[in-house]
């Protein structure tokens, strides 16, 4: 019998939830493995490119709004199932939560309830002789795509032109720069002059990249490609970055966007840290008397361009000229940092440039003390500068495509703690994202050297 995997949809912001299933991931691996995933979008093709003989269990997180099972459609959670059920019409998925209040039996056991055509699972997650009993698996061969995946439709003349293009054309880039969020991307666009409501040069199955040409400081043209994953995750960046690589020939790949940063290795709120190695350190291995070892996956980038993390600290000068030119425009005001415990009135003057160990992971950090925990346990590299959730993905990908020449410029939003749920902190992580995106621009014009082929 083949394994079977196990699929929690969780999304990152469960980070309690989210921590008690990692440290009992060896007991849900019942007959098979067990992931976790935050987003659906990229699941949905994961799926869709399974094998027909792949068996897999798919569980989502659901949080009650309210305490009425019939709520089940204001859920969180909901908008998870949603888009998997269009997908896959017969597919026999189910929720699961720990909100055993608003459920007969509410017993430390696992029961399940039928409700609007779902299955719920709840109970007590710590419970799991019968977690997985009430779970149908799923064979891929036997999933009905629905025709809005664009399985079973004719394409249209500009569909077949568009997929034609794809199929003998392979595109040739000096740069691609990847971003997850929306902030980060307008970032880009904004840092490096791309044009107002133009239409993207490329799409990849629904990555949106739009393309420019830049000029170094010795007149050598960049051809740069620039896009955003949407989705935060390494699953996500993972997908998307290998989805670019797979369609183009690429001399330098760059991971751009916000993170959280240490003030203990200089890493302070809007200073800008660029990786050599980015660590994933979700494996672990769970011993006796509660004792946890960490299984780590650091991956390094290339020596070559190791070197040049040196002179991207020196562009520190120009990257404070920027930042205090941009924070002196509308919406952002000096007022705005009166009596904030996170950061200084006059934090211009601690923004700095350093680079070293990015951790990556699956959390959402905003607890205050899980970077400094992991900071301690991860002892690669000279320290650990930045926590973030897609770099490992992102690195991988880059890896399983022969592409060696990676970077990854995180601009630094908060600490990992409180302040992240400061409205305040929202509203500046546009600074951070900027901060990362002119270190960048003055790392292509300046520094940056095309690998010769």
């Amino acid at each position: 019998m083949k394994d079977i995997i196990n699929i929690f949809v969780i999304a990152p912001s469960q980070t309690k939830l989210i921590e008690t299933f990692y440290k009992n991931v060896h007991k849900l691996m019942h007959d098979g493995y067990s992931i976790l995933v935050h987003d659906t979008t990229p699941l949905i093709q994961m799926i869709k490119n399974f094998n027909n003989d792949f068996q897999f269990r798919l569980l989502v997180h659901m949080e009650f709004k309210g305490k009425q099972l019939n709520e089940i459609h204001e859920a969180a959670g909901w908008n998870e199932m949603r888009p998997l059920k269009e997908a896959f019409p017969n597919g026999e998925f189910v929720f699961f939560t720990r909100e055993v209040e608003i459920f007969p039996n509410r017993g430390k056991i696992v029961e399940t309830v039928e409700h609007d055509g779902y299955k719920i699972l709840y109970g007590s997650l710590m419970t799991y002789q019968r977690f997985f009993s009430d779970v149908p698996i799923n064979v891929r061969g036997s999933l009905a795509v629905s025709v809005e995946l664009g399985q079973d439709v004719a394409p249209t003349t500009s569909q077949k032109s568009i997929k034609a293009k794809e199929i003998k054309e392979r595109g040739s880039y000096d740069v691609v720069i990847l971003t997850v969020i929306l902030k980060e991307f307008e970032a880009i666009k904004e840092v490096f002059s791309f044009a107002k409501k133009s239409s993207p040069t490329y799409n990849i199955d629904g990555l949106r990249l739009w393309s420019k040409t830049i000029s170094q400081k010795d007149k050598s043209k960049i051809n740069i490609l620039a896009g955003m994953i949407g989705t935060p995750g390494n699953l996500s960046s993972y997908l998307e970055a290998d989805a670019v690589l797979k369609k183009n020939n690429v001399d330098l790949m760059v991971l751009c966007g916000i993170a959280a940063g240490s003030k203990e290795t200089g890493t302070h709120i809007y200073s800008v840290a660029v990786a050599d190695t980015v660590t994933y350190y979700e494996n672990q291995k769970l011993k006796s008397e509660s004792t946890t070892s960490y299984r780590l996956k650091p991956i390094p980038i290339q020596p070559k361009l190791e070197k040049d993390l040196p002179f991207i600290q020196e562009r520190l000068p120009k990257l404070k000229e920027q930042m205090l030119r941009l924070a002196e425009k509308p919406p952002y005001a000096k007022r705005d940092f009166n009596k904030k415990e996170w950061i200084d009135a006059k934090w211009i003057d601690k923004i700095n440039i350093t680079s070293g160990n990015i951790l990556s992971g699956e959390k959402l950090l905003a607890d205050g003390i899980s970077f400094g925990k992991l900071a301690d346990v991860v002892q690669i590299s000279k320290h650990a500068v930045s926590a973030e959730m897609e770099g490992y993905g992102f690195a991988k990908a880059c890896l399983h495509n022969y592409q060696s020449r990676f970077m990854i410029f995180r601009g630094i939003s908060d600490y990992g703690g409180a302040e992240k749920s400061d409205p305040l902190t929202d509203k500046y992580q546009y600074l951070a994202a900027n901060a990362a995106a002119i270190t960048l621009k003055e790392y292509l014009i300046n520094i940056y050297q095309p690998e010769k082929k």
